[in-house]
């Protein structure tokens, strides 16, 4: 039987940087030290959006002023569809406590200039829509969110 489950992830940039996590060996997804985003999984019955406002709390210790939805895609991981949905986010403070929660998988989160974020995250699969959001950031100043 094929369970849908979904995966929401932030991207904050600030300065031309972008805030990624350091990874523990408490997600079986990821090696420790490895980079990614901030977010992940939806509980049962839970909105992506919620989700995601959910995770960055837990991983950050902050809140999310404002977001859009960057893009999206499927997969199939060990027999289950999985959707992966990006939104490009406005924290409500940038006074990160990455460690403030014992159950995080990230032990710390770095700011990543925008054109590096592609080699910091060598060996994960980013899809085109997201290459072109970073590829995008580098060429033009990044318009503001509504608040």
């Amino acid at each position: 039987m094929e369970i849908a489950k979904t995966r929401s992830y932030a991207i904050f940039i600030h300065d031309k940087k972008t805030l990624l996590g350091v990874k523990t060996n408490y997600n079986p997804l990821f090696r420790r030290g490895n980079y990614w985003f901030i977010g992940g999984g939806a509980k049962e019955n839970e909105e992506p959006e919620i989700a995601l406002k959910r995770e960055v709390a837990e991983e950050l210790g902050v809140g999310i002023l404002a977001y859009r939805l960057i893009g999206f895609h499927a997969s199939q991981n060990n027999g289950n569809c999985v959707y992966y949905l990006f939104y490009d986010c406005v924290p409500g403070s940038f006074d990160f406590n990455p460690r403030s929660n014992p159950k995080n998988d990230i032990i710390d989160a770095v700011w990543v200039p925008v054109n590096d974020v592609l080699r910091y995250l060598r060996g994960s699969y980013i899809p085109p829509y997201l290459r072109q959001h970073f590829r995008n950031q580098t060429k033009w100043r990044r318009a503001r969110l509504p608040v």
